[in-house]
């Protein structure tokens, strides 16, 4: 059916538009087969 397709996500400094509070988010989003998210892997931190 094909390869898994692998989105790495690294956002940092971040500001919450509601609040103003800044953040990070890092992480990974899985696509298998292509087109169909598989796995959600994200981790938002503070600042």
């Amino acid at each position: 059916m094909g390869a898994e397709t692998q989105y790495d996500i690294e956002a940092t400094d971040l500001i919450c538009d509601k609040c103003g509070k800044s953040f990070d988010v890092n992480g990974s989003i899985f696509e298998y087969p292509e087109g169909v998210c598989n796995c959600v892997d994200l981790e938002v931190t503070k600042r």
